[in-house]
């Protein structure tokens, strides 16, 4: 039978060609010349196709296309099974992972596992490819690893590398594997010859993982680590993560422990516990550990359990720190803890006016607290209890309609085993009140200036009074507190009668532009602040506080504040950030009409190494022609001379479409000298990426060059100083 652009459908697959034979005989249908056969989400295009509709079975010769879902397969004959979508192809190549696969012979699994004999892959787009990982037999699992054996490492025609096998993952997210791109490997002069971050890590389900590692210098000590996650929703999480190190010249052995852990008991308790434990001060140091880490000379070790329950909170803490250079210890065995939340007097429901309104505007909240205190210092431990309970008072309402209005009294009592003159059994009641009031002033103007098209101004003053009597009792003939300072129970409070107040403006326009219309709501905005102390025997006037803030778009941003003596209106300190940021536009990216016609023309296999270059055109650094940033800080205390002035700058370049600069500058305007200045030069070498950093800081100039596979960052060759490694802009 002859059709011309024949369609036909049986047992849900259609196909088409230019061609089509059907052999009734053989149960065979013949498709030629600009052939395609679609079944569900597989489409076949080929210059010449088989089809056995009884085995499902199609035989593709002529550049088999084969497309499902977003894989692609093509190659010289291509046989494929329709319901089992698994198919085998000679001298085929595919993507898979975002890579190129070519193969002598290329098998799709049922599974979507792809086994490749004598397999290259690479994720070059050119022909020949700039590196390529050659290996006899390879076979990739969907979303987890590929193991090839041998495999050997080319650039260009040169064999650079060559292993027995290797197992590599291509998982996106956490899995077990080696952590290969970590590995440092070196020599010392009074080391000798070291291997760091060498380890593996484990992640046998979705529940925990752990990492472990090692540090080896020939001629000094090892160390190992071990770390481990563990997490279940709603259930427990946590944490491990320990070290050991010994040093072969002196044998001797060190190490340090630290984990955390919480546990959900049931809907209202909770536990938790947390550890940090460490043979002396100077092992963090002595192990690479983070500079945090390193300069932390404090152990702190705690358990707690916790509840909430209608509204009421309790806690149980055992707490131990030690401080490793003075030797003291302090702990809390225990404290204990339960709060009331804020309530109000009264439930009130909808419609509630009157004394009802009132007293639901009316909340209170109370605590109570138990403490034993141990500090150790060398051979002296002193043990001090010690209870409490707490009550506040709250209320809020409006007066005249406009004036938001909150009183607040408080109160506590505490008991004490001793006090610092020896009485036993003392106790100290103490209370203080406040209220506070505040409104916001709204002024809203339609002046249609220009691109003005209406200004709101946000005026928000507010004060407080707060109030504490004088309590003579407690303090001794010198004006000492009699109590001691324990956790949670603090010193006893001074008379204190003191007035605050602020005052905040801000400033929001609407912009018009043609028919649309910008609005910043952070134009502008003006703060004070300061305080009336009428118990203080000198000045009564603490310190004008104030802020500026203008932000009339993401480009330009300026924050002032200062501080001024409100006796001589001083300086006390204050200081300016000014902030320029322009950045230019991203050319939209649009083939030609000549791409597009070429595109027409193009072969499978050039088509699938364009889709990977534009994919790598995607993942390319500096898209945009150029950015810059410039700020300029300024601060200075009560004394003019110990003002600094610093000019911050720094501008990205894409001098041509595979190279970028960065530049970075840290300038001291007033000493006029460059405090430091780096600078990053990024080659683009199309599947591969370079990038050389120089910095210069304290005088002295460091370097760092790296060149890498984009998407495969383990093969690459390093030298310099790692920490200058940065992102290209």
């Amino acid at each position: 039978a002859l059709a011309a652009a024949d369609t036909v459908e049986l047992e849900s697959v259609a196909y088409e060609a230019r061609r089509i034979d059907y052999y009734v005989a053989r149960n065979r249908i013949v498709l030629s010349d600009d052939s395609r056969v679609q079944y569900k989400n597989t489409v076949l295009d080929a210059d010449e196709v088989i089809y056995d509709p009884e085995e499902q079975l199609l035989t593709a010769t002529g550049s088999p296309d084969l497309r499902e879902s977003d894989s692609r397969l093509v190659g010289k004959v291509l046989v494929y099974d329709l319901d089992r979508k698994s198919g085998v192809v000679t001298s085929g190549v595919t993507t898979f992972e975002e890579g190129l696969y070519t193969g002598r012979e290329l098998l799709r699994e049922s599974d979507g596992a792809l086994v490749v004999g004598g397999g290259v892959y690479t994720t070059c787009s050119d022909y020949p490819p700039h590196y390529r990982l050659e290996s006899h037999q390879m076979k990739v699992y969907l979303n987890d690893k590929v193991i090839a054996r041998p495999l050997i490492l080319y650039i260009g025609e040169i064999p650079v590398f060559a292993l027995p096998f290797y197992v590599f993952p291509i998982r996106r997210e956490r899995h077990s594997g080696f952590l290969i791109p970590q590995v440092e490997l070196g020599i010392t002069e009074n080391k000798g010859r070291f291997i760091r971050n060498f380890g593996y890590y484990w992640a046998p389900s979705d529940y925990f993982d752990v990492t472990l590692w090692g540090d080896y210098y020939e001629q000094t000590k090892w160390i190992g680590h071990m770390e481990g996650r563990y997490k279940k929703r709603y259930v427990l999480s946590g944490s491990v993560s320990t070290s050991f190190m010994e040093e072969l010249l002196n044998n001797r052995r060190r190490w340090d422990l630290r984990f955390r852990h919480r546990q959900e008991i049931d809907r209202n308790w909770t536990a938790g516990a947390s550890g940090d434990f460490r043979s002396d001060a100077a092992y963090a140091g002595d192990t690479y550990q983070t500079i945090e880490e390193s300069v932390n000379r404090s152990l702190h070790s705690q358990v707690w359990l916790r509840g909430r329950w209608s509204g009421i909170s309790a806690g149980v803490t055992l707490d131990r720190r030690e401080q490793l250079d003075r030797e003291t210890v302090d702990e809390l065995l225990p404290k204990v803890e339960v709060t009331a939340s804020q309530r109000p007097l009264l439930e009130a429901g909808d419609g509630a006016g009157g004394l009802e309104e009132i007293l639901s505007r009316i909340t209170y909240s109370w605590d109570l607290d138990a403490v034993n205190d141990r500090d150790r210092s060398e051979d002296e431990l002193d043990v001090r209890q010690a209870v409490g309970a707490g009550m506040s008072v709250r209320g809020s309402g409006k007066l005249l309609g406009w004036l938001n209005v909150s009183p607040r009294f408080s109160a506590r009592q505490n008991w004490y085993d001793r006090d610092r003159e020896g009485r036993e059994l003392p106790d100290r009641f103490t209370y203080s009140g406040s209220v506070s009031a505040g409104t916001t002033i709204y002024g809203t103007f339609f002046p249609d200036l220009g691109p003005l098209h209406a200004l709101r101004h946000i005026i928000e003053p507010s004060t407080s009074f707060s109030w504490t009597p004088e309590f003579p009792q407690y303090f001794d003939d010198s004006g000492s507190d009699l109590f001691y300072s324990l956790s949670g129970f603090g010193g006893t409070p001074r008379k204190r009668k003191a007035v605050s107040m602020s005052l905040a403006n801000k400033l929001q326009v609407k912009w018009r532009s043609g028919e649309e219309i910008r609005r910043i709501d952070n134009l502008a905005r003006l703060s004070a602040s300061t305080a009336y102390d009428f118990e203080s025997e000198g000045h009564r006037w603490s310190d004008l506080s104030t802020a500026l803030e203008v932000r009339p778009g993401r480009a330009v941003s300026l924050r002032w504040n200062a501080r001024h003596d409100t006796e001589e209106w001083s300086i006390q300190n204050t200081s300016m950030t000014a902030s320029l940021s322009l950045t230019g536009d991203e050319p939209p990216v649009q083939d030609s009409w000549e791409d597009r016609i070429a595109g027409e023309t193009r072969s499978p296999v050039d088509e699938l190494r364009s889709e990977l270059a534009r994919m790598g055109d995607m993942g390319r650094p500096g898209r945009r022609p150029w950015s810059g940033a410039l700020t300029f800080r300024y601060s200075r205390g009560a004394n003019p001379d110990n003002s600094t002035y610093w000019l911050d700058g720094s501008v990205a370049l894409s001098l041509t479409r595979n190279w970028r600069v960065n530049y970075k500058l840290h300038y001291d305007v007033k000493e006029q000298e460059v405090a430091s200045q780096e600078y990053t030069i990024y080659r683009d070498l199309h599947c591969w990426e370079a990038q050389f950093s120089r910095r210069y800081y304290d005088g002295e100039w460091q370097y760092y060059f790296r060149v890498n596979v984009k998407s495969l960052p383990e093969i690459q060759a390093e030298s310099g100083a790692k920490h200058l490694r940065r992102g290209v802009r």
